[in-house]
């Protein structure tokens, strides 16, 4: 089938008039050229981009076209014999967009004089079908903030939904797609993106909340695209420093290690004349605290006041019962303001090379890619911060394209790209050391229970062993041809192709550790994460096991075996078999039409994807093991097809009003960890009878179809208004429901979930007047469905209720969101005369505000415990997420200052400010009271005996477990950057 497949789609390549591919790097710059005395169309014209080898002349009407332009900004010159040179800068080409410019020509007498005109973006681009925001890199170095994210976060449709990620348009996070530099780039088995691009590196940043082309596919909600900064014929650079360590009690804030640095350098490459160029540029991050929140210094104070010092680094306190409680780690590592072991260290790199073969053969290579170590801090474990968790993460993205330019009207190109990530988690105190997870040792620990009571009688702590490595690549191959039929009409075809390899392992059990069995009942092995095998009376047995879910990598785990040492080396890698790495393929055909005339443009396409898991089903969960083999039941692998079609109208009734409608098919597979099963784990847990949860590979497409509308209009030269609203099914999506079965009850994965999604999007665009340019947004949705992720309705399976088969307000269900960015610049030499200069040249300012509606939950009226082990669960005193938080909002600040030291030197200084009005913003608060300040616990019975019992000591532990940071937003920090551009 794949075959036939792969035929169809080099036939499609192969007819000429089935063209038109931009990759997402590359538009079109159209337009006329006339007398300007006369009118009449000028044929011949010269029209050709400076620094590049692009052009076209114009045709008996005046009209031309130049096609595959590399996104950016360039300097277009028209010329003609007998009139002036028009030379235009600024001028803009936006990816996958038609930028118009026109030229009336002047007669003159004078041969060489040149007229200079410095283009503006339109306020509004006749082509556009569908709802796409672009941020250029002036825009974004403008902004409070750094990262691609925290830019998509900015637009109208965009959910800022705290550490779950954003949410577009009431999708779930794994349902935006994400591209760089024409390649996708995401995390296909966990969702969301593995990429980062350093902030020196982004050329354009362009977000499309609806309505996507053909081309565009494995998403339903959202495509975030990127494209890269290409090197310039002369060389340039930048080196910059941020920092926030010269904030602290004089700006009301503290430093919280916050500490980047970046460079970037272009220019041509070295011996190949004016044919190739390069950009390259990296950054190095540390951060202290990577996420500050606020409260840590009242958190290190309730530490203080509950623990007496008796050496430098331990601390202990008696309770009632005449019992000590010992922690190994003095409260004066929480530093001011900083939640300990919340670290980051990080390093990103990027480069581009590009290089023209012949006049018409045009090469294009890069990379980038990341590599952190961070330590993440649990906040339920504050006594003990060896417990806490570390991870390595390191991903490299490879591409190399071609385009190759048939004529003036037709060119393809074709491309490869690789991408690989690695990724470790591990406990902070043993590190990468894989036998210190064996050692019974490792669960001796002091009498403290760091998340239930204290005060309880418990002979030790049981730790979660939590160690593992994942290993995931993909490689595509992609390709387009590109033909411009006439004037109004480009047609587009192209195909991609994805294999992916998959490879991870955890550990489970810890049977040196059985050996003291005293210390663990069944109840704490299973809740703290522990898969040791047991007979169905309780019994434990087996040696240890390594779950290699996914073609894992062989350790050695015999204590005895001579290559069992302190460091572990790898082994060996498994490359067939049930343990075999699994080769999902994603293939895709497009075929889109793009008809432009005065008054109409339309953009309709279709697409056909294919799916393969690579994962064979099992045949029957009611009864997985053959009684004959003794094997696991295991049938083909099932594949999924779908044809999904797009269609946008746009109608520009005038040059200042623009109407637009769109309707779209979007399918995306779900994420590979619900679908990809470890054979030979399932079948081992079967026989035991002792499944507790399964992926299923017979999981088919998730499916969106959605419609929108929306107008655009402009006022005068400078305001332009617009709204767009938008309604979407979504069907399929997945669900854990309960199995039974004759090994009993467990939970799955399966289509089921469902949801309805709709709202408007209204903005207001003030472009640059008298120095100051405006943007606000604002958005109301209703995200409603019958469950917010794949795991919502995990509690409902394990206590045996039906799950809820109505929708209702999802998590990330913010009704209204509201932004505004205010930016006010001085011109060079412009602004008052102080003291004899003009000291405000060249300075401006920005100004954002963020707000936002709360996000709901669901009311209970019963106070949980929040420390005791015995509490009980919270009872619902109303419908799922019927009520909702409190308003979130904050004010972020950039100001800087440029110095101009030579006429290729200059320094810019600013001070960036976050959250100025150190504004407490609860994402969440707690069910019963609806407030984050309590949970009202202590209010009750239970709660005033416990008090009464443990005395005040024990209130200021409660007040210290429940206000976790981690419910709350940044506070304000303080930063200042200089950067020096060459």
């Amino acid at each position: 089938m794949l075959n036939r497949l792969l035929v169809v789609g080099l036939l499609l390549l192969l007819i000429p008039a089935l063209v038109f591919a931009s990759d997402g790097t590359t538009g079109k710059l159209a337009g006329r050229a006339i007398d300007k005395a006369t009118g009449e169309p000028l044929p011949g014209v010269n029209i050709t981009i400076e620094n590049t080898t692009l052009g076209a002349a114009t045709d008996q009407n005046g009209n031309y076209f130049i096609n595959n332009i590399p996104a950016g900004t360039y300097t277009v010159v028209a010329s003609y014999i007998g009139y002036e040179k028009i030379r235009v800068e600024n001028v803009k080409i936006l990816p996958d967009y038609t930028t118009k410019r026109d030229f009336e020509m002047v007669e003159t007498q004078i041969e060489g004089e040149v007229v200079v005109v410095t283009a503006e973006r339109p306020l509004i681009q006749q082509d556009v079908t569908n709802t796409v925001r672009i941020a250029t890199k002036e825009e974004i170095d403008q902004l409070p903030t750094r990262g691609t994210g925290s830019v998509v976060q900015l637009q109208t449709g965009v959910v800022n939904y705290g550490y779950g990620g954003y949410r577009i348009r009431g999708g779930r996070g794994d349902e935006v797609t994400y591209i760089v530099d024409g390649f996708e780039v995401q995390s296909y088995y966990g969702g969301g993106s593995s990429f980062s691009v350093n902030n020196a590196a982004i050329s354009q940043l362009q977000v499309s909340t609806g309505g996507f082309n053909a081309e565009y596919g494995r998403q339903m909600s959202g495509a975030v695209n990127v494209v890269t900064r290409s090197g310039s014929p002369d060389y340039h650079g930048s080196i910059q420093a941020i920092t926030d360590a010269l904030a602290g009690d004089w700006m009301n804030t503290y430093n919280y290690g916050y500490n980047v640095y970046d460079f970037s350098f272009s220019g041509r490459i070295p011996f190949t004349g004016r044919k190739g160029t390069f950009y390259i540029s990296g950054e190095r991050e540390w951060k202290a605290d990577r996420a500050p929140r606020p409260f840590v210094d009242r958190m290190r104070d309730d530490l203080r006041k509950l623990y007496v010092p008796k050496t430098e680094t331990d601390y202990w306190t008696k309770f009632p019962e005449g019992r000590y409680l010992s922690v190994t780690h003095n409260p004066n590592y929480y530093q001011d303001g900083r939640i300990p072991d919340q670290d980051l260290s990080a390093w990103h790199w990027h480069g581009k090379f590009n290089y023209r073969l012949t006049n018409s053969i045009n090469l294009e290579a890069g990379f980038f890619g990341r590599k952190h170590r961070s330590s993440s801090y649990w906040y339920r474990g504050r006594f003990d911060l060896t417990q806490n968790y570390s991870s390595f993460f390191r991903n490299n993205v490879a591409y190399i394209k071609a385009t190759h330019t048939l004529s003036s009207k037709t060119f393809y190109t074709i491309g490869f790209n690789y991408s690989f990530e690695n990724s470790r988690g591990y406990a902070s105190k043993h590190g990468y050391r894989i036998s210190e997870y064996y050692r019974s040792v490792l669960n001796q620990y002091d009498e403290l229970r760091l998340y239930y009571d204290p005060y309880a009688d418990e002979k030790g702590l049981i730790r979660s062993t939590s160690f593992g490595e994942t290993h995931f690549a993909y490689m595509t191959i992609k390709g387009d041809v590109t033909s411009q039929i006439n004037l109004n009409h480009q047609l587009q075809a192209g195909f991609d192709f994805q294999r992916h390899t998959l490879r991870s392992f955890s550990m489970g059990g810890l049977r040196k550790a059985m050996q003291n069995p005293q210390q663990f009942t069944i109840q704490n092995i299973t809740s703290w994460g522990f898969d040791w095998p047991r007979d169905k009376d309780g019994s434990y047995k087996q040696p240890d096991v390594v779950d290699t879910e996914i073609g894992g990598v062989y350790y050695y785990f015999d204590p005895n075996h001579p290559y069992f040492t302190e460091n572990v080396k790898r082994w060996g890698k498994v490359n067939s078999g049930v343990k075999a790495p699994k080769n999902p393929i994603q293939f895709a055909l497009y075929l889109q039409d793009k008809i432009e005339y005065e008054g109409l443009v339309i953009n309709a396409g279709i697409r056909f994807d294919y799916y393969d898991p690579d994962s064979p089903v099992i045949l029957d969960y009611n009864e997985p093991i053959d009684p004959e083999t003794n094997k696991l039941k295991i049938g083909d692998k099932q594949v999924s097809q779908r044809i999904s079609p797009r269609l946008g109208l746009g109608f520009p009734v005038t040059d200042r009003t623009l109407l637009h409608v769109n309707y779209g098919k979007f399918y995306q597979m779900p994420t590979w960890n619900r679908i990809i099963i470890g054979y030979d784990t399932f079948e081992d847990r079967a026989k035991r009878g002792s499944i507790a949860y399964s992926r299923n590979p017979r999981l088919k497409p998730e499916t969106t179809t959605a419609y929108e509308a929306g107008v655009t209009q402009q006022l005068g030269e400078y305001f332009r208004m617009d709204f767009t609203a938008y309604y979407k099914d979504v069907l399929d999506l997945v669900i854990r429901e309960r199995v039974a079965s004759l090994l009993g009850y467990f939970s799955q994965y399966k289509n089921g979930d469902f949801g309805t999604l709709k709202g408007f999007d209204f903005g207001i665009t003030l472009r640059r007047y008298h120095n100051i340019s405006i943007q606000f947004a604002y958005s109301l949705g209703y995200a409603l469905g019958t469950g917010s992720t794949s795991d919502s309705n995990s509690r409902v399976i394990w206590i045996g209720a039906t799950p809820p088969s109505q929708t209702y307000p999802l998590d990330y269900d913010q009704r209204h969101k509201i932004s505004v960015s205010l930016d006010y610049r001085v011109p060079r030499d412009g602004g008052p005369v102080i003291l004899g200069r003009k000291i405000f040249s060249d300075a401006g300012i920005n100004v954002v505000f963020n707000g936002g509606s709360g996000f709901p939950y669901t009311p209970c009226k019963q106070p949980n415990n929040r420390i005791s082990l015995q509490a009980d669960a919270p009872v619902n005193d109303g419908p799922i997420n019927s009520s909702y938080g409190p308003w979130l909002y904050d004010i972020n600040i950039k100001a800087n200052k440029i110095f101009r030291v030579t006429s290729r030197l200059k320094v810019n200084a600013y001070i960036w400010a976050m959250n100025v009005m150190d504004r407490i913003n609860p994402y969440r608060v707690y069910p019963t009271t609806g407030d984050w300040r309590s949970t009202g616990w202590l209010d009750t019975k239970p709660g005033k005996e416990w008090l009464a019992q443990y005395g005040e000591q024990a209130r200021k532990l409660y007040e210290e477990v429940t206000l976790s940071p981690f419910n709350f937003r940044a506070p304000r920090q303080v930063r200042f950057g200089l950067e020096l551009i060459f």
